[in-house]
């Protein structure tokens, strides 16, 4: 199955991450402790604005 997902362009900043704390990927436990500390990367967007459209059609 496949979804569109459209947006306009995002303003991205290039940065380092010093401190993280989203509880819910731990207690859910998509992640642990070591792994929570060390993303591959982290997108900071101060707004955006996206299009889902469903439903999913065959592909």
């Amino acid at each position: 199955m496949r979804f569109g997902i459209r947006h306009k362009a995002l303003d991205v900043w290039s940065g380092k991450l010093d401190e993280i704390s989203y509880p819910f990927l731990l207690t859910a436990g998509i992640l642990d402790e070591e792994e929570i500390l060390q993303p591959h990367n982290v997108l900071l967007v101060p707004e955006a604005e996206f299009t889902i459209m469903l439903p999913p059609r065959r592909i």
